[in-house]
């Protein structure tokens, strides 16, 4: 009776946590333009690619080969709605949180959980990663749960599958910053001397892995989706990555911050509540405390010694927030009266403050205008995609991603740009981001400007 009591709590957790993180989502799904210029570029790849055009063949993209797949799913199942894709994004954030309770469990009691993974469902750095649409959300998503069920206490055959393909699966949507995930897997299994289960989710995340490339041509994936980040400017600044992980914090994790600052304090503040952590009161005593410490330190050196945490790199630092509320998670002092007061005001604070879905300025709407007006089966070649996935066009495949990046290691030239805009099915020219202005790339004589600034109509169109 008391397993079934359990279990039934458990589900009314999940089902409140799911619906916490799907409802913080709400906003961005519905949001008509793109999010982030990223979000833009993703949108409009997915289109291309529901057109029939082959991602890494017939057009470039930076992301591992089961992204766009994975956004594809979205679309389908939110019935063909451009915004689809967004919905893989809202599953990831439910998955997130729910993994991240599941994990938890296994550190301290269900109510304690609970509370900690409702701080998951409401950040406002994992919003920023499985909210727009952005690679690193799915990720985050696919690793934790493989986590989860790795803490497992009684593992299975099935188990061992499913966490082999979960691993594989995110390293094939984004690799690097779910390396402290795999790392703490591997750890794990490494300190149950479980060699036998270690090599089968090996091999099976391999094959996840080569397969998922192999569909694309694996040489077109390596260059695209590794040497391609490569061979950009990967070299981050200490100080500047510690100083924007706080503003960060500060700006959009306010209820996290709250919650290690009384897991630090609260051994001095107040006696051990009593409660004992999950580890005992569950009977698993084959998760030591040491695995989370080495999650977070893994995680903590490899976004602050490999990523650049900046404006909307910013996101990165969601990876940092289930180990750290897992940290928190293993203090027995916090008293569960604390936690439940941060959550409540945690969460009017959230709900009312965070809000990732900027206006477009005047350029940026009358672009979307102009680039809705040309005739459905001519392409728009465009400094920020976005605009263009808004109007329901598709962007020209060889300037669908015109990022920074790509132009500076050489990815796209301003010659690129000049073949797209010669192309008899390209209509449009709008540059308002000025990525093309940095790129010194300029409309051709038979492109004749509009009213509008940046936009550039051709004049057989």
């Amino acid at each position: 009776m008391a397993q079934m009591d359990r279990r039934s709590i458990t589900i009314i957790h999940v089902a409140l946590l799911s619906v916490l993180a799907a409802g913080f989502r709400l906003l961005p799904w519905l949001a008509p333009h793109r999010i982030t210029f990223d979000e833009g570029v993703f949108l409009a790849s997915t289109d291309l690619a529901h057109s029939g055009l082959v991602p890494f063949q017939d057009f470039f993209f930076s992301q591992g080969p089961l992204f766009i797949p994975l956004l594809r799913l979205g679309q389908i199942v939110s019935f063909g709605d451009p915004r689809g894709p967004r919905t893989t994004m809202l599953i990831s954030g439910v998955v997130i949180a729910v993994s991240s309770y599941c994990i938890f469990t296994r550190i301290t009691t269900q109510s304690r959980a609970l509370l900690f993974a409702s701080f998951v469902s409401l950040s406002g750095t994992v919003l920023l990663a499985a909210g727009p649409v952005q690679s690193d959300g799915v990720a985050l998503a696919l690793a934790i749960s493989a986590l989860a069920l790795a803490l497992r206490p009684s593992p299975s055959a099935t188990g061992t599958l499913l966490i082999g393909l979960l691993l594989g699966a995110s390293i094939s949507v984004k690799s690097l910053h779910v390396v402290p995930i795999i790392l703490t897997v591997v750890a794990l299994l490494v300190g149950r001397l479980d060699w036998k289960r270690l090599g089968a989710i090996s091999v099976v995340a391999t094959m996840v892995i080569i397969g998922s490339a192999a569909f694309y041509g694996i040489e077109e994936v390596w260059d695209q989706y590794a040497l391609f980040h490569l061979a950009k400017d990967n070299s981050p600044n200490l100080l500047d990555n510690t100083v924007n992980t706080g503003a960060v914090m500060i700006r959009s994790d306010l209820p996290v911050l709250a919650v290690l600052v009384a897991a630090i304090l609260s051994p001095f503040l107040f006696r051990k509540t009593g409660d004992s952590p999950g580890i005992e009161s569950h009977g698993d005593r084959d998760v030591p405390r040491w695995i989370i410490v080495f999650w977070l330190v893994v995680t903590v050196f490899l976004l602050f010694g490999f990523t650049t945490i900046y404006g909307g790199f910013a996101r990165t630092l969601a990876f940092l927030i289930p180990p750290l509320l897992a940290w928190a998670a293993t203090s027995r002092a916090i008293p569960i009266r604390v936690l439940l007061g941060i959550a409540v005001v945690g969460t009017i604070v959230q709900i009312s403050s965070i809000n990732i879905v900027p206006d477009l300025d005047p350029d940026q709407l009358a672009a979307t205008d102009q680039i809705g007006s040309i005739p459905a089966d001519k392409w728009f070649v465009s400094d920020d995609p976005g605009l263009g996935w808004a109007a329901g066009r598709l962007s020209h495949p060889d300037t669908v991603d015109p990022s920074f990046a790509r132009f500076q290691t050489g990815y796209l030239t301003s010659s690129d740009v000049a073949k797209a805009l010669d192309d008899r099915r390209s209509c449009i020219l709008t540059a308002t981001s000025g990525r093309f202005d940095s790129a010194d790339v300029g409309p051709p004589a038979d492109y004749r400007p509009t009213d509008d600034s940046g936009v550039y109509l051709r004049s057989d169109c």
